[in-house]
C-alpha cells in the first residue's frame, strides 16, 4: 500500500532498507522477516523497530512479515532490470509524495514541503532522507540534492597577482689560503684535484736554503744534494 499521510511514514535510514533489499536479492532472507531476523541480517537494535515499519509502509514484507510480490519481483530481477523493477516500487510505494514533488529535479525544501502532513511530525527530516536515498539508489535522483552537499567554489574574481620571488642572499666569500692568498673553493678548478704551484710559498722556503756552490768538495756536495731532495719532498706535501 502506499505512503499517505493519514498513517505512520516510513523514517528508516536509507541505507538499512537498501542493504535488506540487496541481501534479500544475493542471499535471501528466512520468512517471517522479524526483529530476529533482521538483529541476525546485522540491523542495529537502535533501528529495529523504525526498519519493520519501514518495510511494511513500503510493502515490502506484508503484515505476517513475508516478503511481498514487489520484494520478490526485485529479488529475481536479471542485473539490467534490478534499478527498473526498484523504480516500479518506489513509483508504487510513493505514489502520494510524488502527485507532488519530482525527486529527479526538486530541492530539498520542495521535498520537505510535500512531507509536511505526513506523521509522526517529528520524523519527516528522516522521512525525506529515506525517500531521497532510496530514488538516488534507483537512479531516480541526482547524487546529491540541488541544496545539499558542499557548495561549489567560485572562482576568483579580476587577473590574479604575479608571484613575486624573494631575493636570494648573497653568499659570503670563501675564506682566502694563508699562504697563496688564493680563494680555496677555486683551487683544482679545470684540473681536478691537483692544485696550482704555491710560487711564492717555495720561493720564500727557497731563499733560506745555501746556495749551491761548484766549487765544493764531492762528499759536500753529495750532502748538499741530499739535502736539496729532502727539502723537495717535505714541500710538495
Amino acid at each position: 500500500m502506499p505512503v499517505t499521510p493519514d498513517r505512520a511514514g516510513p523514517y528508516a535510514p536509507a541505507k538499512v532498507v537498501i542493504d535488506l533489499i540487496e541481501r534479500y536479492r544475493s542471499k535471501g532472507l528466512p520468512a517471517p522477516i522479524n526483529s530476529e531476523v533482521l538483529a541476525r541480517a546485522g540491523v542495529p537494535e537502535s533501528v529495529m523497530a523504525r526498519t519493520l515499519q519501514a518495510l511494511l509502509t513500503l510493502d515490502l514484507i506484508d503484515a505476517e512479515g513475508r516478503p511481498t510480490p514487489a520484494l520478490e519481483g526485485m529479488r529475481i530481477a536479471p542485473e539490467a532490470e534490478y534499478r527498473s523493477r526498484m523504480a516500479e516500487w518506489l513509483t508504487a510505494a510513493y505514489a502520494d509524495a510524488l502527485q507532488f514533488v519530482d525527486p529527479a529535479s526538486a530541492t530539498e525544501i520542495e521535498i520537505r514541503d510535500a512531507f509536511r502532513h505526513y506523521k509522526p511530525i517529528g520524523q519527516q527530516p528522516r522521512m525525506v532522507i529515506l525517500f531521497m536515498g532510496l530514488f538516488r539508489h534507483a537512479g531516480l535522483a541526482p547524487e546529491k540534492s540541488p541544496t545539499g552537499g558542499a557548495a561549489p567554489r567560485k572562482k576568483a574574481s579580476g587577473t590574479p597577482a604575479k608571484r613575486v620571488d624573494k631575493p636570494k642572499p648573497t653568499p659570503a666569500p670563501k675564506p682566502a689560503d694563508p699562504a697563496t692568498g688564493h680563494d680555496k673553493s677555486k683551487a683544482g678548478e679545470g684540473h681536478g684535484e691537483q692544485q696550482p704551484p704555491q710560487t711564492e710559498y717555495l720561493k720564500a722556503l727557497l731563499d733560506k736554503f745555501p746556495e749551491f756552490d761548484p766549487s765544493w768538495p764531492d762528499d759536500i756536495k753529495a750532502k748538499w744534494f741530499d739535502g736539496f731532495g729532502t727539502f723537495m719532498k717535505g714541500a710538495a706535501k
